[in-house]
């Protein structure tokens, strides 16, 4: 079965407002019966029953069709949206020229019964507001059949000759009321339109930041080796240097800039990884690994920069952990996990540990060191 969208539809300010509006059909249909069967209770014992039962029966066949007709009108491709709203303003105007049909009851009830139908009517017009987004032909469609009518069945049904003049000045004053309402539905569908308005331009500024970010996003994944090639050089400069006979302080300073170097090669390894993965470049080869000779030759690497810092590496790990994974991947994230391990921790250990479960392993890197702030914990997979 066809549904409505869960969401706007867009595309131009009519097609919104009809999806607006079609929302609306499916969210009071349960209240409009109530209220109308109200209405039918203050006809009955006093019109005849075929009048007050036969009205309530088209009302909810008139209730329970103005969904499908709208769910008709909003996924009908061959309708332009000014289309969609003529249409929707019919569908309005059938539906309210039923509940005019109630006020054929003033002849037969008294002028209490009238006073409350007319507040019931006078209700569902004030609603209609929201209902109808404030949209000048759909929310004229809606009220007037109802309200018009409502002022002629007052003016045409005076009541005693005492009192008349009261039916008449009724009949005004509803014929005011219609009035005020439409200024301010007016006034409703000038809010909605700004809101549309501001929901497009918004939509379009984002659509321009995320080409903007995709665009700086693919080149930097598409520039990272040249941007890495000056470091490699730098390198190997630095290297160069590093072998020629210095003296103690030109040594010292070549070994600081070789450090540096370092770093900011994997500052910009790291970026660069980002930017890949943000952009869908990074190709993913999947093949047998035993996940146990990768952690050994890692453990390897760092052991001895952990005894510089005078901390102890750790490793808990089976005989052979056999995977299906990207080597090169796996290994970037279990190097960075312990390299900031090492890096963070001043004292203490640093543990890895690889445990079976189920038709999976468990890797766990943990440490004695610093630890995240809790207030930043939230943020470590932003």
């Amino acid at each position: 079965m066809t549904r409505f969208a869960n969401k706007r539809p867009g595309g131009s300010l009519d097609q919104d407002v009809t999806w607006f509006v079609a929302e609306q059909t499916r969210r009071f249909p349960f209240l409009i019966i109530l209220i109308l069967a109200v209405v039918m209770a203050l006809a009955i014992g006093h019109a005849p029953i075929w009048m007050w039962a036969g009205w309530f029966a088209l009302e909810c066949v008139a209730v329970a069709a103005r969904r499908p007709a709208y769910l008709w009108i909003l996924n009908n491709s061959k309708l332009t949206p000014a289309q969609k709203i003529k249409r929707a303003g019919f569908v309005n105007m059938a539906n309210t020229s039923v509940h005019a049909l109630a006020l054929g009851f003033f002849p037969f009830i008294p002028e209490l019964n009238r006073a409350l139908i007319s507040i019931i009517f006078v209700s569902i017009a004030t609603g209609a507001v929201g209902v109808t987004a404030g949209h000048r032909r759909l929310y004229l469609s809606y009220i007037l059949p109802m309200m018009l009518t409502l002022v002629v069945a007052w003016a045409l049904h005076p009541g005693s000759t005492e009192t008349g003049w009261i039916s008449w000045a009724f009949a005004v004053l509803l014929l005011i009321f219609t009035g005020l309402q439409a200024r301010l539905a007016a006034d409703a569908y000038g809010l909605f339109r700004e809101s549309y308005d501001a929901r497009a331009a918004l939509a379009d500024a984002l659509g321009q930041a995320e080409i903007a970010n995709s665009a700086k996003t693919r080149f930097l994944a598409s520039a990272s080796h040249d941007l890495r090639q000056p470091i490699h050089t730098l390198s190997l400069f630095s290297v160069a240097l590093g072998m020629q006979k210095l003296d103690d302080k030109t040594r010292q300073i070549a070994c600081h800039m070789d450090t540096a170097l370092e770093g900011l090669a994997y500052q910009l390894d790291a970026l660069l990884d980002i930017s890949k993965l943000d952009a869908g470049v990074v190709q993913v080869d999947m093949q047998p690994v035993d996940m146990a000779r990768l952690v050994h030759r890692l453990f390897n690497e760092h052991e001895p920069l952990c005894e510089e810092k005078g901390i102890a590496l750790e490793l808990d790990c089976v005989e052979q952990a056999p995977v299906l994974t990207d080597i090169a991947l796996l290994e970037r994230i279990l190097r960075n996990l312990i390299s900031n391990a090492v890096k963070y921790t001043d004292e203490g250990t640093v543990s890895i540990r690889i445990r079976p479960e189920a038709r999976h392993f468990c890797i766990t890197v943990a440490d004695t060191g610093r630890g995240i702030p809790p207030e930043e914990q939230s943020r470590i997979f932003e």
